[in-house]
């Protein structure tokens, strides 16, 4: 009788010793997974940042590109419009 008790109270101590093993294990894993998810949340807000100045940029040199067409329309325009004036009042 005796020796079962000392037997289960081994078994018992064993079990805890697993236990608190087992719950460390667990809190480095959570903490492993919380860092690793913040890590790729940085990755993803910075591709997203570059791909709003790449979006930015692009934006300008639209606008920039329309402003230089425009200002070749309305120069054409005026040529034309020079050929045609000379045209009739020569």
């Amino acid at each position: 009788m005796e020796a079962e008790n000392k037997a289960a109270k081994i078994v018992a101590g064993a079990q805890e010793q697993a236990n608190v093993r087992i719950s460390s294990i667990n809190s480095d894993i959570s903490e492993k997974l919380n860092e690793a998810k913040e890590k790729e949340l940085n990755r993803f807000n910075e591709t997203v940042e570059k791909a709003e100045t790449e979006h930015r940029n692009a934006l300008e040199r639209t606008k920039t590109l329309a402003g230089d067409i425009e200002i070749d329309i309305d120069a054409i325009s005026e040529q034309v419009l020079k050929r045609v004036m000379t045209t009739i009042f020569d």
